[in-house]
């Protein structure tokens, strides 16, 4: 009359444990005779003591095993999320799921319809009363355009670090290695010297100041500043249609170096030149598309390395 101890373990932990308890002894002549008697219940009691000593374990491991939970993978029984781990410092699951790539090229569509508010902004500030072609009118408009695009920018950013499995960072692993950091430097180095050339040998930046201290003055300095605080938003929103756009295409074609981020810009933002200014504007506009989208690529869509880079090359 030996006691069995079944212990049930299940994905590391110990989710049931059962005792199980051999019956005694049966029998009439047996139990009509009252040392047998005085015998089965002296052995029961030791039994249900021994059982109650095992279940009190079993109750004391599990509640360790649940205090430690945070440090063991979780599974979803939804399906949607096959394994995480849950970080002791935020408290926030990693999420392990595939977004599928037509997600992210609705994302990319969204945050090109965010340079497309420039034109509502542009037809609705007239309503302010504001001279045209003045300083205030043209302070008012970088403004508003700064205002509606950092908003959009990090709604959609923040939309998609929730519900998808962007991430800021890429592809953190393997790390950059020397070559692609000199195809970056390199590809930035020519692209920057082939602006200077158009412009006439005159760092942009400096020809922008010239022009707007020539058109207001005085006020052009803070002009200046304004418009730099403008490319910053612009570039972040482009830097959000290069990073959505590469994952779809990658996702979608499995061809990691193609530079397909930059492929979607050269035919939304790129194209749209050829409508708001001329043709050798829009000609330069898809070039630089497909330049930032290759230098987006070469980051392994790091977007810490690619929005400075892609900021040097638009103020630059």
């Amino acid at each position: 009359m030996a006691a069995t101890v079944a212990p049930t373990r299940s994905g590391g932990g110990l989710e049931d444990t059962t005792a199980t308890i051999a019956a005694p002894r049966t029998g009439t002549h047996h139990i009509w005779m009252r040392s047998d008697f005085y015998w089965v219940s002296e052995v029961w009691e030791r039994r249900r003591g021994f059982a109650r000593q095992l279940f009190k374990e079993a109750e004391r491991a599990t509640m360790e095993y649940e205090s430690q939970s945070h440090t063991l993978p979780v599974l979803f029984v939804s399906g949607e999320r096959s394994n995480a781990a849950q970080s002791q410092a935020s408290g926030a699951a990693k999420k392990m799921t595939t977004t599928a790539p037509l997600t992210y090229l609705y994302l990319a569509l969204y945050a090109f319809a965010l340079v497309g508010l420039e034109l509502v902004l542009l037809a609705v500030e007239p309503l302010l009363g504001l001279p045209e072609d003045g300083f205030w009118a043209q302070i008012v408009h970088w403004a508003l355009t700064i205002f509606v695009w950092m908003v959009g920018a990090v709604g959609f950013l923040t939309l998609a670090l929730r519900r998808t499995d962007f991430g800021l960072r890429g592809e953190a692993k393997p790390r950059m290695g020397v070559v692609r950091w000199l195809a970056v430097a390199a590809l930035v180095v020519v692209t920057l010297a082939s602006q200077w050339t158009i412009q006439g040998g005159v760092v942009p930046p400096v020809a922008e100041h010239n022009a707007l201290v020539e058109r207001f003055g005085d006020a052009g300095t803070v002009a200046w500043f304004v418009q730099v605080a403008y490319y910053f938003a612009e570039v972040l929103v482009i830097v959000l249609i290069i990073g959505f756009g590469q994952i779809a295409g990658e996702r979608w074609f499995r061809r990691k170096w193609i530079p397909w981020g930059g492929i979607l810009l050269a035919m939304t933002w790129g194209l749209v030149h050829f409508l708001t200014q001329d043709v050798a504007t829009g000609i330069y506009g898809i070039a630089l598309s497909l330049v930032m989208g290759a230098v987006h690529t070469l980051a392994r869509n790091n977007l810490f390395i690619t929005y400075p880079l892609l900021l040097a090359l638009f103020i630059l």
